[in-house]
């Protein structure tokens, strides 16, 4: 579970009570860059439990994005709902895609219950645009782009397009200057405080107790032991000690120096996934090594929100922000001084995660950015450090990197969130389809007012809280599967598709097809009821009247 550790105010000065989000990676950069990578994101606070995003509160577009990694291991970010494109793309940054299948996980709210529904949605590597500039090196244009499918397996084909979850925000984009502004972000991840860094992998202290001058001490992890070190060693011999051991091995820990003959370490990389047993200390003479655990692996497990304030731009259309306690001491870009208990920084995890700006005082969340890296400073609270240098841990005095996204709006961003063709609306990735209940469902396709393209509605008599809109947008032919309910599917008024398929479950549902209002196909209509469609219904035809449960490719206007 997600905690905070609790930090007493220090005395002197003016300091405020921060939170940090964390995101994680699966390696560590050089150069103090680390890539909040496909983990999970997270969120630390410095004095208090940074607030969860609970079901409902306008975050339900914010997505968890999980990708394999290698057999048996994955990563996970997160991404956000585009408006653009009807609803149908997911935003996320490119470095958290690993040329495999990824799973977007919606967390939906199910009426007055704490627990969401998860809905997931497959997405394979040719539904994955990455910015075509992206660079694995220098991280400039980390933006990568998703399309729902559909999920049925054989129709995952590259026109059919998966109506995202109703109730899911869908966000446009900050078009505004970000600069000195707030910005509040969500994601999925770990937790930590802002004087300790992220907690979402264990790490133990050592310490050498009783230690006279020259003595030595060794450290043994997985029965391997180390050469000798000194009581004074420094956090990089300590690193490059255990780095050297055939159990542990190179960036798989690091070491921050707490005082004198005093080390935490950190177990990261292939060490990360499990808590690992204590190391071994042992002392050259009268001495005495005490290894305890500061805290274990603590995974991610709810979706937080953090706030923070762009402090400056750089090249290739990046924003920065630093996470401060409130004194000069930790603020590396030197802007301000932070935004008290709501300064958060990103992690581990929240790689691909939004950064929201509101479009006036209560207008609708819009992305200005979309999350990247993290780097150390000078600054930086603790320092933990290995053979490849200092690593970020998103403590105090750290500096977070998002992609402004309006520089992409024009180019990559409309080219590659076309309007959709084939319209899926599978309610087995809608509440209604998943909440465990028996609803009387009905489900109307008919032209969008004012044009548009078409408008599908969905009423629920015993849960009128999911009824609405569910698509409105263009399509040029449309697909409705219904889930284990009884639905009841109408279609009104000349829609102007090229083809409308129908495919029930294991309900009792019943199609309606009204013509008084003109034909509503045009083209071509199927059913495929199976047990699921019983009975259909042509309103206003008299020479087409009812059916029967195997209606395949009939045309309007022939007998039946």
């Amino acid at each position: 579970m997600s905690f905070v550790r609790m930090v007493p105010r220090p005395t002197g000065g003016r300091r405020k009570s921060s939170t940090i989000k964390i995101a994680k990676k699966n390696s560590w950069v050089r150069l103090g860059v680390e890539l909040l990578e496909p983990r999970e994101t997270p969120v630390v606070g410095a004095t208090a439990l940074a607030p969860v995003a609970m079901p409902g509160g306008g975050f339900d577009g914010v997505v968890k994005i999980s990708t394999p990694t290698a057999p048996g291991a994955q990563s996970a970010g997160s991404g956000a709902l585009l408006q653009m494109g009807n609803g149908h793309f997911v935003l996320t940054a490119a470095h958290i895609l690993h040329n495999a299948t990824s799973t977007v996980r919606f967390e939906m709210p199910l009426g007055i219950q704490p627990a969401p529904i998860p809905i997931e949605i497959e997405v394979p590597t040719t539904f994955q645009t990455v910015h075509p500039q992206f660079s694995t090196v220098t991280q400039n244009h980390d933006l990568a782009i998703l399309r729902l499918p559909d999920q049925e397996p054989g129709f995952t084909a590259a026109d059919r397009f998966l109506v995202a979850p109703f109730g899911a925000e869908q966000y446009g984009i900050f078009t505004g200057n970000p600069i000195g502004k707030d910005f509040t972000f969500v994601g999925f991840g770990d937790v930590g405080v802002g004087l300790e860094g992220s907690q979402h992998t264990q790490v133990q202290r050592v310490r050498f107790l009783k230690s006279a001058v020259g003595e030595t001490f060794t450290l043994e992890f997985g029965g391997v032991v180390s050469g000798p070190l000194s009581r004074n060693a420094s956090a990089l011999e300590v690193a490059s000690a255990l780095e050297g051991l055939g159990t542990v091995g190179a960036g798989n820990v690091a070491v921050n120096q707490v005082a004198d003959h005093v080390w935490d370490v950190r177990f990261l990389n292939a060490l990360k996934a499990a808590n690992q047993p204590l190391l071994v200390g042992t002392a050259s003479a009268a001495g005495t090594i005490e290894v305890t655990e500061r805290w274990p692996r603590n995974p991610p497990t709810q979706k937080v929100v953090g706030q923070n304030r762009y402090d400056a731009g750089e090249r290739t259309h990046k924003l920065l922000f630093d996470f401060d306690d409130g004194t000069a001491a930790r603020s590396p870009l030197g802007q301000d001084l932070g935004l008290g208990n709501q300064e958060a920084l990103i992690a581990q995890g929240d790689s691909g995660g939004p950064s929201f700006i509101r479009n006036g005082p209560a207008g609708p969340w819009e992305i200005a950015g979309v999350h990247s890296t993290v780097r150390s400073s000078d600054q930086d609270q603790t320092s933990y450090v290995n053979s490849a240098g200092r690593q970020a841990d998103s403590s105090f005095g750290e500096i977070g990197t998002d992609i402004q996204v309006a520089p992409y709006l024009d180019g990559f961003l409309r080219r590659n969130t076309a309007a959709a063709g084939h319209v899926v609306l599978d309610m087995n990735y809608q509440v209604l389809g998943l909440d465990g209940r028996t609803e009387d469902v009905e489900i109307t396709v008919r032209n969008a007012v004012g044009g548009g393209g078409i408008q599908i509605i969905v009423t629920s008599r015993n849960v009128p809280q999911y009824s609405g809109v569910y698509y409105q947008g263009n399509a040029t032919a449309l697909t409705i599967r219904g889930s284990d309910d009884h639905e009841t599917i109408r279609f009104v008024g000349n829609l102007g598709l090229n083809s409308i398929e129908v495919v029930g479950r294991d309900g009792n549902d019943t199609v309606l097809v009204d013509l008084t209002a003109g034909d509503p196909i045009g083209r071509t209509f199927s059913i495929d009821g199976g047990a699921g469609v019983n009975r259909m219904q042509v309103i206003g035809d008299t020479d087409y009247t009812l059916s029967d449960t195997s209606l395949v490719a009939r045309r309007f206007g022939t007998s039946a």
